[in-house]
């Protein structure tokens, strides 16, 4: 399955169920990859859990090798509102296609 954002996929060992997946979203300019270093450890206590950890879907505007979820750059609360929400929907869309790819309630 592709996924609407792009993400680090860290599965459960093979032959093992997934009931369960957790969605870890990274900081301003930061990345699916950097996040995920985290599951490894999470991984062993949680041994039926997908871990998807999803670039943000705009390159960070001050650090061009990351990632952001919406535009800090910009000292205006009705602009960040405008654009959180906006990143709300992609956020719920790719859980929406999470649950339906793993099979989940």
């Amino acid at each position: 399955m592709t996924f609407s954002l792009n993400t680090s996929i860290i599965k459960p060992e093979k032959n093992i169920s997934i009931t369960s997946a957790i969605i870890l979203l990274h900081g301003y300019g930061g990345s699916g990859k950097d996040i995920s270093m985290i599951t490894l450890n999470w991984k062993r206590f949680l041994p039926n859990t997908v871990f998807l950890c999803p670039d943000g879907h705009e390159k960070c505007s001050i650090n061009p090798n990351g990632y952001q979820w919406f535009d800090l750059s910009k000292d205006d609360p009705n602009y960040i509102l405008e654009e959180s929400k906006k990143s709300e929907k992609k956020i719920n869309e790719f859980i929406k296609e999470v649950k339906k790819n793993y099979n989940l309630k």
